[in-house]
């Protein structure tokens, strides 16, 4: 177990992320197993990583954005260019005069200034995540230690808690935390399908850990 979770905490520094949380899953299952009480200081690694590998696709999405809007911006002035050109030959045949021509370019450039500030506005929309508003849903919460949760179980009551918060309770107390009848920890269901819209959460979400 150590071994798998020291990897994973050496791989995580070096961008190997994907690779950090297959190390650090192994490690936390293999705890599980053993009753190991590292699954919880591993699981909260798990989560950490969670937020690097969200944290690199955000980036990488950043990236991709900053490209994007230079290429729009930059066909938006070679379009200007084309536009002025024309102005400026139907000068020269004698087609505008000047008052015509100074008019009609200041009236392209008034107007490519209004669609580049519509696209930076786009563009800095997108970008930025607190333009929306970030919301925690509360199923994504454990109720013992209010953190968000990525390997939750069941009790017979139906209430969801994340499964090393609630062993601790389970061992300090031997009851339900809600209805406070005795529990054991064989008693507990993992709740899959909470934990796969945990995970699907996390990834489009990594902010979240820091909740």
């Amino acid at each position: 177990m150590k071994s798998h979770y020291y990897l994973a905490q050496a791989l995580l520094p070096q961008r190997h992320v994907g690779e950090a949380l297959s190390e650090a899953k192994h490690a936390y299952t293999t705890c599980l197993e053993n009753k190991d009480s590292s699954a919880e200081l591993i699981g909260q690694f798990i989560l950490k990583a969670k937020q690097a590998q969200w944290q690199a696709k955000e980036t990488a999405r950043l990236r991709e954005l900053n490209a994007t809007q230079a290429l729009v911006e930059d066909l938006l002035n070679q379009q200007l260019d084309r536009d002025k050109k024309d102005v400026e030959d139907r000068f020269a045949r004698q087609e505008i005069g000047e008052t015509g021509r100074r008019e009609e370019i200041e009236e392209l450039e008034r107007e490519a200034d209004e669609r580049r500030s519509n696209i930076r506005k786009a563009f800095e929309n997108s970008a930025n995540p607190d333009t929306v508003e970030r919301v925690v849903p509360d199923w994504l919460i454990d109720p013992i230690t209010f953190e968000v949760m990525h390997d939750p179980v069941v009790t017979s009551t139906g209430v969801s808690y994340e499964r090393t918060s609630l062993h601790r309770h389970i061992k300090a107390h031997g009851c339900d935390p809600l209805t406070r009848q005795p529990l054991k920890m064989d008693q507990l269901i993992p709740n899959v399908a909470l934990k796969n819209a945990c995970s699907e959460f996390l990834d489009k979400n990594g902010w979240a850990v820091d909740w």
